[in-house]
């Protein structure tokens, strides 16, 4: 889980070396994945851009990829209802 640090404000190259620390500690958050929950936000319209690996929550009613509100995973070509 990411932890933000201090923030110093002696000298503009300390606070560029601090940012640019942050900045890696967010990513590496990202790539170990450390995450207690995922919040997807529900939709009522298709994406303009869709793209393989894609995650959404539809609302079933104003936005139904096939199955109905729930999660769906985009492969590229269709929506897969997980859950």
């Amino acid at each position: 889980m990411y932890t933000p640090g201090n923030i110093p404000t002696d000298s503009i190259e300390s606070l560029q070396l601090a940012l640019k620390e942050e900045l890696y500690k967010i990513s590496e958050s990202f790539k170990v994945g450390e995450f207690e929950t995922i919040n997807l936000q529900l939709l009522s319209a298709a994406l303009d851009k869709q793209r393989a690996g894609d995650l959404i929550n539809a609302d079933g009613t104003n936005y139904d990829p096939g199955s109905g509100a729930g999660i769906y995973w985009f492969d590229g070509t269709i929506y897969t209802k997980l859950g």
